[in-house]
This record gives C-alpha cells, structure tokens and sequence, in this order.
C-alpha cells in the first residue's frame, strides 16, 4: 500500500492503528504476512513499515532502524521514522532494542524496560526545525510516558516470565562505529547504568518532542563472562550471542503483543499524561531573543 500526502486522510481511516512497534519480529512476520506500507512524506520514503495485527487489533509494526545496508548509529535517518508515525497519525510508539549490560552481577539475556537514559555522544536531531513553530527545548526529565512503560511492565511480568526490574538506566553510547571499551564499560557500571547501547536515543527525543507516548524495552545479549569469551577468540561466545539476539527478539515482541490491548486503549481514550499536553505547551511557548530585537536592527 502506498501512502503519501493526497491520500494520508484515506489511508488513516482505513488503517485504524494508533500504536506503532519498532522491532524485528521476523516469525511473526512469516507467520502473519503483514500489509507493506510505502509511506511518501515531504522528509523522504519509508519502506520499512508493515500493518500488522494481533487479536483483532491493528498495529504499524517498523521493520528495525537499518534498511538494507548497516551503518554507525549516528547515521541512521531517525527523524524520518518519527515523521512518518506522525503522518500515520500514530500516537503510541514502543521501541525494542538489543544492547550490552553494563552491571557486573548482570547475566546475558535480561529484559530491561527503562526508566531513564543517559545520552552520552553527540545526536542533535530535532523534528520541530522544519515545523511551524521552530525549534523548542524539549523537556527530557521524564524521557518515558508512565502509562506506556506501565503497560510494557505489566505484561513483562505475566505468565510466568522472570521478573522485570521497575527501574532500570539505559546509557546511550551512541554516534560511533565501535563497541565501549572496557574503561567506559567500568565507568557506567560505577555511574550506576544498568544497559548500554547505541539507538534509544535521539529515538526517544524525537518521540517526547512530538508528543508521542514512547516507551522502550531492551534485552542484554552479552554479559561479564560472555563478553570475555568473546575478546578470547572462544569460537562458540559469538554463536551465544547470536542466539541471544533472535530469542531475545522473540521474547521481547511477545511481551509487546501481550501489552497491546493496553497500549491500544492508552492510544484512544484521553488520560492523564503529559506526553502531548507537554509538546502543545512547548509549541505555544515563545522563546526569549527568538529573533533580534527591533532597536537593535539598524537601517544603514
């Protein structure tokens, strides 16, 4: 299905999702043979949007961050997934990520639903710069609706699965074609960061800017001992993380579907959250010296 400007109000109504998962679920899609959405925005093409549905519910499942052919963090196009989840009207937003833990006591394979980050490189991408209000500071304080994490929580502690911390810290190490070095991996782990990876943010700036309600949930796929096989050459340390990856995918989306009807009623009925209310203020705000002052313009 194609989607661009003439025919987006159609395809809204048609389309009925108003939660949006990024994640790689490649056995649900199999599986479930979702709908490919070709979406054509003014800030480029998205090919990597599927509709998708679970239990009678419709969701736009994004096919992860990468399209075809990897590059550093710091150059993924994450302003244009977030002006596409504007432009489908999406309004809930859930990312899923695979990163390293950082605690000590930490064993490979954990499912961290985050609390707070910590952004540690250099993003600057902003959605408001292009829109009618320009640029306006975005308040990072609370970086995750309560409602949605509550949701992913709930569900990520049900049937049995092992239980999910309530608070965990995601430092984002983000920007360069490298993994941490064992100096920086100390560091965090002395800064008290649970998990460390390369993409929840600008990811969740974007979002809060926009006033979406965003929440993310990560599974470690290395750890101490792991982590030290690998640097050691041991031939079967990368085939665990590997399998750490595809079971940690697996797991993570089963939990998202789980958390759907939840996330699919926080997306509909009004409640009480600052996600948009906060990005409404923002937009109405004026900025002190948004532009030069009258006397200070001289007509030579």
């Amino acid at each position: 299905m194609f989607v661009h400007p003439d025919n987006v109000a159609q395809v809204r109504s048609r389309l009925a999702a108003a939660v949006a998962v990024i994640a790689r679920p490649d056995s649900f899609m199999i599986r479930t043979d979702p709908v490919q959405l070709i979406v054509e925005t003014d800030h480029g093409v998205h090919a990597r949007c599927y509709l998708a549905s679970h239990d009678g519910i419709d969701f736009v499942l994004v096919y992860g961050r990468v399209d075809r052919k990897r590059q550093p963090s710091g150059g993924l196009n994450y302003r244009l997934t977030q002006h596409v989840e504007d432009f489908l009207g999406i309004t809930v937003l859930i990312g899923t990520f695979i990163v390293g833990s950082v605690r000590p006591t930490a064993a490979a394979g954990e499912i961290v639903v985050p609390s707070d980050l910590v952004g540690i490189g250099s993003h600057t991408a902003s959605n408001a710069v292009d829109g009618p209000f320009g640029f306006r500071t975005v308040d990072m304080y609370w970086p995750f609706c309560a409602h949605a994490r509550g949701a992913l929580l709930a569900a990520a502690n049900a049937n049995g699965r092992p239980p999910v911390p309530d608070r965990s810290i995601y430092a984002t190490f983000h920007g360069w074609p490298r993994i941490e070095t064992a100096a920086e991996l100390k560091l965090y782990a002395e800064q008290g960061f649970d998990v460390v990876g390369q993409t929840l943010d600008p990811e969740a700036t974007l979002a809060k800017e926009s006033g979406t309600h965003y929440a993310a949930m990560a599974v470690t796929v290395d750890d101490g001992p792991l982590r030290q096989q690998l640097m050691q050459g041991e031939a079967d340390a990368r085939d665990g993380i590997d399998d750490l990856v595809l079971t940690g995918r697996t797991r993570m989306f089963d939990i998202v579907l789980d958390a759907l009807p939840s996330l699919d009623e926080l997306a509909r009925k009004p409640v009480e959250c600052d996600c948009r209310e906060q990005a409404e203020r923002r937009q109405a705000r004026s900025e002190h010296m948004y532009y030069r002052p009258r006397h200070l313009c001289v007509d030579w």
